[in-house]
């Protein structure tokens, strides 16, 4: 009896994917870093560092044909507005009634490293803190949802807002690295009054 369960069980383990000897399996471990001077003044800074260089939204790996309208890969960052005093070491309030905040394009091409082929994402600025006041009162704002203008009192220290990131198809993308590096849009910000 003792026998047929063993069996039964070296059969179950084998049927079910069990361990072959000698597979492996790897990836490359990737580490990063930026180091930048403090700013001060009117910045864009990291939601969590308080730093902030560039706008970097990662979508990841993204498996070929599993994305749709319905079912779309989508990737935020959060920034944060603020003026720093001299030396990047305290917040100063932003002295300000109205701010717009915009990027220069509602599209971005991802092109494939190495390669030509081509993927879309879409870009939403959504606003997370203030009144909103133009173009309407949705959020995202309405039209190509790339700019938004939001009132504030004058006393905050910051402003908060987000950035998303859609991609729906992978199209006939084939497999590879793609990144957006030779035509990148620009979040900016500006003090309307």
């Amino acid at each position: 009896m003792k026998k047929i369960i063993l069996g039964v069980l070296a059969l179950s383990a084998v049927s079910f994917g069990a361990a072959v000897a000698g597979e492996t399996a790897s990836v490359p471990v990737t580490v990063k870093a930026v180091i930048t001077e403090a700013p001060s003044g009117l910045a864009i800074v990291d939601e969590v560092t308080g730093q902030v260089d560039q706008v970097v939204i990662d979508h990841g790996t993204i498996k070929k044909g599993t994305l749709s309208e319905d079912s779309p890969s989508v990737q935020t960052k959060g920034f944060r507005v603020v003026r720093l005093s001299k030396g990047g070491t305290a917040l100063e309030a932003l002295g300000a009634t109205q701010l717009s905040v915009g990027l220069s394009a509602a599209e971005t091409e991802l092109t494939k490293i190495g390669g030509s082929d081509t993927l879309t994402s879409k870009l939403e600025l959504y606003h997370k803190t203030g009144t909103l006041t133009t173009p309407s009162a949705t959020n995202p704002a309405t039209g190509d949802g790339s700019h938004y203008t939001v009132a504030l009192t004058g006393e905050e220290t910051e402003h908060r807002g987000e950035i998303r990131s859609i991609i729906t198809t992978t199209g006939t993308a084939t497999e590879g690295r793609y990144d957006n590096m030779t035509s990148r849009p620009t979040l900016a910000v500006k003090i309307d009054a």
